[in-house]
């Protein structure tokens, strides 16, 4: 019987072995086990041997189950501990990818705005000589330098509010025609100052695709802007084609080019930020690196869209977004292509209009009093609403428009402050509501129709386009 226990308790054999051992034991036992008067085995024997092999197979069975268990949890501690490193290392990885963005970033933010600063200070020596013939080119510098710093500016914190999932999307019916029509007019410019040739080829059932239009635009944008960049002329011809084809139900949008190309191994360098493989000397005109980050996350926030790469090194490379999409039978009659609109601005309506600006910062105040006198028009600023107001209350004029700032002093918000200046006229001008929130969607929503959000840096022409809507409905309210 102690060995019967033993097979069972010690030898850890699978129950059903140990069951089958441990039986034939006893069997062999009772078999040549003291027989009693009739001959047979002693009652006490067979209920020995029934008792250990039961009582065995009872403990084999706790020892089995625990051995399973603590099997398992060995298995999900060797997961988790593995899980654990891995999320360390993936940590550590970002945290040294965030450290490269971070100088990266330092460095190209700063070197736009010393070369500014040394711009200006050849600005001002020379319109102190009255040489405003050379104070042109140190002013156009000035200007590029700030375009650059914004553009980067834009690139980064539009790419964090498509990590963050912050960034607004509306999900419909595009077309891509008008689209790659909009894109040509913007890049064939770039593209002819290089000497390359941009084309664009469509199939011919309308595409209809089913995305975001203004994430699609950024996407296709840099895309085009990258080919263009990286696209030298060349005596056999080449250049940069866009071409739209179906496959089943997805569109698939291809950006050619026959540039310089990628090589393998640094195919997948090329969608991190600030790479840039064949600039090294960092040529500003080449971009900074930011722009292939930039549409690997917004792609990767728009369902069902998709982007490949394939490239051979001095032959060129094509860039492939997918997009769910359905086609539309083009009509037998199209009307012609409007003319492209005009790109510059006519800024005399803006003569003699009436706007109110609600800035705290000085120098942001200061700059825009200094640029809507430069567009003639009759400015009240101030850095809070009562003295704005009382600033105001010697005109006899209609406002009309507003230009606000959306965090203000003790807490104030613009879209308050803006209500709260139109209760105070009795009437509702056209509001320019300006932020540098990393996230606008929600601004826009609160606003409402009658006030346009911009998005800080921005263009003097972005800020020129609200301020024509609004005077031009003014005026058409005075006739009325």
């Amino acid at each position: 019987m102690i060995g019967v226990f033993v097979l069972y308790a010690f030898l850890r054999l699978p129950v059903r072995v140990s069951a089958s051992i441990g039986i034939a034991s006893c069997a062999a036992a009772i078999a040549f086990a003291p027989t009693s008067g009739d001959g047979s085995p002693t009652l006490r024997t067979i209920v020995y041997a029934i008792a250990a092999n039961a009582l065995g197979v009872f403990i084999s069975q706790l020892i089995e189950k625990r051995e399973r268990e603590l099997f398992l949890q060995r298995r999900m501690a060797e997961s988790a501990r593995q899980a654990a490193n891995e999320r360390q290392a993936i940590a550590e990885e970002a945290d040294r990818q965030k450290t490269r963005l971070i100088a990266a970033v330092s460095h190209d933010l700063r070197q736009p705005m010393t070369a500014a600063f040394a711009y200006l200070d050849v600005l001002r020596a020379r319109l102190s000589r009255d040489d405003l013939g050379g104070a042109r080119a140190p002013a156009e510098k000035v200007q590029s330098a700030l375009a650059m710093l914004g553009s980067t500016l834009d690139h980064l914190l539009t790419a964090a509010r498509y990590d963050s999932g912050t960034e607004a999307l509306d999900i419909k019916v595009v077309e891509l025609r008008p689209l790659l029509n909009d894109l040509y007019e913007a890049y064939v410019p770039e593209a002819e100052k290089r000497g390359i040739e941009l084309r664009v080829r469509l199939p011919r059932q309308i595409p209809l695709l089913r995305t975001d239009a203004k994430s699609i635009h950024r996407v296709l944008g840099n895309l085009i802007s990258n080919a263009i960049k990286f696209t030298d002329r060349r005596d056999d011809g080449g250049g940069v084609l866009v071409a739209a084809r179906f496959r089943g139900d997805r569109c698939r949008i291809d950006v050619f080019d026959t540039g310089i190309g990628i090589s393998p191994e640094s195919a997948a360098e090329i969608w991190k930020p600030y790479v840039q493989l064949n600039n090294v000397e960092r040529d500003r005109e080449r971009g900074l690196g930011l722009g292939l980050f930039l549409v690997q996350r917004i792609v990767e926030q728009l369902p069902e869209h998709s982007i490949e790469m394939e490239s051979r090194p001095g032959r060129g490379s094509r860039f492939t977004i997918t997009v769910p999409a359905t086609r539309l039978d083009p009509p037998s009659h199209r009307p012609p292509p409007e003319p492209p609109p005009s790109t510059v601005l006519d800024l005399s309506p803006l003569v003699g209009a009436s706007v109110l600006v609600l800035e705290d910062d000085r120098d942001t105040r200061l700059s825009l009093v200094e640029l809507l006198d430069e567009w003639r028009i009759d400015v009240t600023a101030a850095a809070t609403i009562t003295e704005l107001l009382a600033r105001h209350a010697d005109s006899e004029r209609l406002v009309d428009a507003i230009i606000c700032d959306y965090r203000l002093a003790a807490g104030t918000n613009g879209i308050d402050a803006i209500d709260g200046l139109r209760r105070r006229l009795g009437y509702a001008p056209h509001a320019v509501l300006i932020t540098g929130e990393p996230d606008i969607a929600p601004l826009r929503a609160r606003a409402g129709v009658d006030t346009t959000v911009l998005h800080k840096p921005f263009a003097p022409e972005a800020l020129a386009r609200p301020l024509l809507r609004a005077v031009r409905a003014a005026r058409a309210r005075e006739e009325g």
